[in-house]
């Protein structure tokens, strides 16, 4: 099965136009790491293990591909510096690993402005805002329609404590970019933290229409319900967030205590009884089937 996955891995790579061999590049920074790590746990008792043979099996299945001479895309080198920036232990390494690709002659543009991207993040990590905002101001002027700029110059004012100029900016990137997930999910946690509720229901509401089973949305509006006395809401959405986590006997006892509170609303009491007894019928039908 495993052997039978990697084929398939590696197939689905040639067909998205990617690095065929990248595949066992992979799997050899693992073997590395386990070698580092001093396991000794045998092979046969690994549920997923790497092997000499399972890294030459994949490189050897990579020749029956076409070669692609891709590259990196900007979105990808601006996502791993924020990766990088967020949870490298040691900050300052990430620093230096920065600030070195900078030093580099043939860097590619994407590149060097995902690299400053990093810096930015990196010194709004350790508190230092004046470097972050100086940085991300400099890459406004390269890009000026840059989202991930435009969120990042408003994170830094919100997080150096200027408010209402941080809130403003948010304001201004959501009402240019509404259908964006990413966008009203921040907009929202940064309503909430301004303790703006009803501002951010209004956000969530829109936001779940689009993105109904989205899990961190739903999380997101049990807080602001919850905050603003809706108590009703507040466990429906907690209990939408349990299903699409799986986890159907608690999404039953969030809707349970849904249907305590809401006795005087007949609407509400009759969606929340229609979605209990869905929630039943779904999970004995599934257990009849296994």
């Amino acid at each position: 099965f495993e052997r039978e996955a990697d084929r398939i891995g590696i197939k689905l790579l040639a067909k998205a136009r990617l690095d065929t061999k990248a595949m066992a590049k992979f799997f050899a920074r693992l073997a590395a790491v386990n070698q580092y790590n001093g396991s000794d746990i045998p092979e046969f008792m690994r549920t997923h293990p790497v092997t000499n043979s399972r890294i030459a099996e994949a490189r050897n299945n990579a020749t029956r591909f076409p070669k692609y001479n891709g590259s990196s895309s900007s979105d990808f080198y601006h996502f791993r510096a924020r990766i990088r920036a967020y949870y490298e232990p040691d900050p300052q390494r990430s620093l230096a690993i920065f600030s070195e690709k900078l030093k580099q002659k043939k860097v590619r543009a994407a590149e060097r402005r995902a690299a400053q991207y990093g810096i930015a993040l990196v010194h709004l990590r350790l508190g230092n805002f004046g470097p972050a905002g100086k940085t991300v101001r400099r890459l406004r002027k390269q890009k000026p329609g840059e989202l991930r700029y435009q969120l990042a110059q408003a994170d830094i004012a919100l997080a150096a404590g200027r408010s209402k100029s941080g809130m403003r900016l948010y304001q201004q990137i959501y009402n240019r970019n509404r259908s964006n997930y990413w966008v009203a999910r921040r907009y929202a946690e940064n309503l909430l933290a301004q303790q703006q509720q009803q501002r951010a229901l209004n956000v969530l509401r829109l936001a779940l229409k689009k993105n109904p089973r989205n899990p961190a949305l739903n999380k997101l509006m049990a807080k602001a319900a919850g905050e603003t006395g809706d108590l009703v809401q507040a466990h429906r959405a907690m209990a939408e967030y349990y299903i699409i986590n799986g986890n159907l006997q608690e999404a039953i006892n969030q809707l349970s205590i849904a249907e305590k509170k809401a006795q005087n609303d007949y609407y509400a009491l009759a969606a929340i009884r229609a979605r209990i007894n869905e929630i039943k019928g779904n999970d004995t039908k599934e257990a009849t089937e296994h």
